[in-house]
């Protein structure tokens, strides 16, 4: 492994990458003392005057494109027989970086797109395709401004011989189909792999996986998976987007890369067709006692009307046959309100039950509904008797005051019953 202290006047601060071709570090330029990326040309390498040709063409083409989102070449040179060039030093990363920690809102994306869409169509006026856009040679400075970088594989069109062929150069996980094929390519081979990137930012993984010879048979004849369903918190329109950008013919592609951008934006002035796919936040558990405290009052409600409304429609009476003072006598209930009454009790969740409807079996039974005491006012003196609705079961010894209040007063009678008699106040 090949350490260096200088590159030429640059002190290397560490190494940032290497590729196929070339290594990058990290330095600082000490006439200016600012930061800097050189790209360096490995060292097995520079012998072999076919990579020499196409390092020193990168340089050249940096040169030659100014524009904002493309890396600026800083300088160039030559040190122990090993190219060299200069570019500005990216703190944040490449794209490919930023896609590790999620996929960015809408609104980045379309931004980011723009960015790398301007750059694209500056390069195809020079005449000149990428051939190899993808999220790692896609730069970001701490502002979030991006820059296209990476031309070392870029190829001048030959404009007086259109039908020329390449050499299958790119990384498969991006080429446009007339790459797989070797065919012609053009400014609508970069749109493609800026399709591809599209992708990839919209819902966090390239459109086609696997081994290569599988992915390349996908760029061919697969139809693109859809965008919007993997990404429900995506506007409407994104599918139309993407599938244009990345049809298998060139000719159906985005004519320039600023018009797949122009697309994008439009897209993200659409309100989004989707419910937000949030993760529902989980609860803590309720208490039983508190699931006891929120059904208990409406049950009670619920069986004191249904216990008035049952007492007004059998009416009451007195043990003698006086029909005087309904509420003094009720009758037993009927088989017909003793099954709402359990229907009703039956509802009530079983976590919610006080208590158990049946009595253990040590417990006493409790005294039927029939054998109940009511203590009622009777009199003009406002003393209470108590009186047992049931003469075949004697009431309890204590004949004290209730702590019930009185049940409250039914309904008026039904029409076909006749009124009772007024009462006599005579001795």
């Amino acid at each position: 492994m090949e350490t260096f202290d200088k590159i030429d006047r640059y002190i290397i601060i560490s190494k940032l990458g290497q590729g196929g071709m070339s290594t990058v570090y990290r330095a600082i330029d000490p006439d200016t003392q600012s930061e800097v990326a050189i790209k360096l040309l490995r060292e097995t390498l520079h012998d072999d005057d076919g990579l020499r040709a196409r390092f020193t063409q990168e340089a050249s083409l940096l040169a030659k494109l100014r524009h904002p989102a493309i890396i600026p070449l800083l300088d160039y040179g030559e040190v122990n027989g090993r190219l060299y060039f200069v570019m500005p030093y990216m703190p944040s990363g490449s794209l490919r970086d930023w896609l590790e920690e999620g996929v960015p809102p809408f609104a980045k994306t379309a931004a980011i797109i723009a960015q790398v869409a301007a750059a694209l169509d500056e390069a195809h006026r020079h005449g000149i395709i990428h051939r190899d856009i993808k999220p790692h040679n896609i730069m970001l400075n701490d502002n979030g401004d991006v820059y296209l970088t990476d031309f070392g594989v870029a190829r001048l069109i030959d404009r007086d011989n259109p039908e020329q062929t390449v050499t299958l150069i790119g990384t498969p996980e991006y080429m446009a189909p007339e790459q797989v094929l070797e065919g012609q390519l053009s400014p609508q081979t970069d749109i493609y792999q800026l399709g591809v990137v599209l992708y990839q930012l919209l819902t966090g993984k390239r459109p086609f996986e696997g081994p290569t010879h599988t992915i390349m048979t996908q760029h061919l004849s697969t139809p693109v998976p859809s965008v919007e369903a993997q990404n429900p918190l995506l506007p409407a329109g994104c599918d139309a987007i993407v599938r244009r950008a990345m049809a298998k013919q060139p000719a159906d592609r985005y004519q320039t890369a600023s018009e797949l951008a122009h697309a994008l934006t439009q897209a993200a002035a659409q309100p989004t067709p989707h419910p937000a796919a949030t993760a529902a936040t989980p609860h803590a558990p309720r208490s039983t006692a508190n699931r006891r405290r929120r059904w208990l009052p409406a049950v009670g409600l619920a069986l004191t009307l249904i216990l008035a409304a049952l007492f007004a429609l059998n009416g009451f009476r007195l043990p003698g046959g006086n029909p005087r003072g309904n509420r003094n006598n009720p009758p037993p209930l009927n088989e017909a309100a003793t099954q709402v009454l359990t229907e009703l009790i039956e509802d009530v969740p079983t976590e919610d039950k006080e208590a158990p409807l049946v009595p253990a079996p040590d417990a006493p039974a409790a005294a039927p509904a029939e054998s109940a005491v009511m203590t009622v006012p009777t009199g003009d003196n406002g003393t209470e008797t108590a009186v047992n609705p049931d003469p075949n079961n004697p009431p309890p010894a204590n004949n004290g005051r209730s702590n019930q209040p009185p049940p409250p007063p039914p309904p008026p009678r039904n029409n076909n019953n006749p009124p009772p008699p007024p009462r006599n106040n005579q001795p």
